[in-house]
């Protein structure tokens, strides 16, 4: 029978349910794996691969099932293989985060360690022992994973404000259109998308020549869509926008100021668009910040990609073997304080890092 806890790690209740067994499956001294010669013991890898199990636990078994972990991912791997080695990668970025934090001027203040010991504590008293055993949860281990994944994510935050990225005017550059919609399908009584019949389709489209007949006598576009009792809709774009609709993105990237597009018909229904600006400036200041950010994510996982490669690691598979997704589930119960997170800035739910 699979055992079953309830868990909120950080600061964190645990009920316990169906269980058995007197404590974790693992030597807590053994080691997980090796990074560079530093070691990750087993109950560190432990506690920290419970409480990411305890979050997709939470958020997921209740639409995919009890037998999530056993189902296949990518590559022919079931998903708790391939959630495994996520989580091993993400511990060794923490070990080389913490290796290489002096470069980047990181460290952890007293404030902050003072809330680490604290939540850690927290954990210790908030729990019963043998849930705490379950987990590989006692207070220097819960202190430790808290410990590496606030240096992890302060490396992070550095190696991001360090990156020096630039984007050029053409880039960034956001255009402005107004447009209508005359759609092919609509919400029926549930809520559910469905498709006009095919003489429905028809009418719409013939509505929407009219609109672009109107145009010709009305020039203006907000007005000339009251006038059909439709919704004038506005959106900024660039040639790589996908809505409202490529197609439509591709006709209006095409025209001058002031031009209208003919009649664009799409599998969802027929646009019709008037550009309004050839420079959108507050949604360009906004493209041109959300560009560089990425840049400078992808700087990070360009420096994350080559300390991986250039580390000398060593898996002990026994230890991750015996860390059984399948034998003990793990769920979080919320609590009312305040999360571990909102006191000190690191990660609180599934790492970020982690493409699962």
């Amino acid at each position: 029978m699979r055992k079953r806890i309830t868990a909120l790690v950080m600061t964190v209740a645990l009920t316990a349910t169906m269980l058995a067994g007197c404590g974790s499956t693992v030597d807590a001294d053994d080691t997980a794996l090796k990074v560079n010669g530093v070691k990750v013991t087993a109950d560190v890898a432990e506690f920290y691969a419970r409480y990411i199990q305890a979050n997709y636990e939470t958020k997921y078994m209740a639409y995919v099932g009890e037998n999530m972990w056993s189902s296949h991912a990518d590559e022919g791997d079931t998903y708790e293989e391939a959630v495994k080695a996520h989580i091993m990668q993400d511990l060794e970025t923490m070990l080389l985060s913490e290796l290489y934090m002096k470069e980047y001027k990181v460290s952890l203040s007293k404030a902050e360690k003072k809330v680490i010991s604290q939540s850690a504590k927290e954990f210790s008293e908030d729990n019963a022992l043998h849930n705490k055993k379950l987990v590989s949860g006692n207070r220097e281990t819960v202190e430790r994973v808290l410990t590496l994944m606030a240096i992890k994510k302060k490396v992070k935050e550095a190696i991001i404000e360090e990156a020096k990225e630039t984007v050029t005017d053409e880039e960034v550059r956001q255009k402005r259109m107004l447009y209508v919609y005359f759609p092919y399908i609509q919400q029926n009584e549930t809520g559910k998308g469905q498709r006009l019949t095919k003489e429905e389709r028809a009418q719409e489209k013939e509505n929407a020549v009219m609109f672009a007949e109107n145009l010709k006598q009305e020039d203006d576009f907000d007005t000339a869509a009251k006038n059909m009792n439709k919704i004038c809709w506005e959106a900024t774009f660039d040639a790589n926008s996908k809505t409202p609709s490529r197609k439509l993105v591709k006709a209006a990237d095409e025209l001058s100021l002031n031009d209208v597009t003919d009649v664009i018909e799409t599998r969802k229904g027929c646009y019709i668009a008037k550009v309004v600006s050839l420079k959108d400036k507050k949604a360009t200041v906004q493209k041109k910040k959300e560009l560089i950010e990425r840049r400078k994510i992808r700087a990070y996982k360009t420096q994350k990609a080559k300390w991986l490669d250039e580390a000398d690691i060593k898996v002990h598979g026994s230890v991750w073997r015996a860390i059984s997704f399948k034998n003990l589930g793990v769920r979080i119960k919320q609590k009312e304080e305040k999360p571990y997170t909102d006191r000190l800035k690191t990660d609180d739910q599934v790492n970020t890092d982690l493409d699962y």
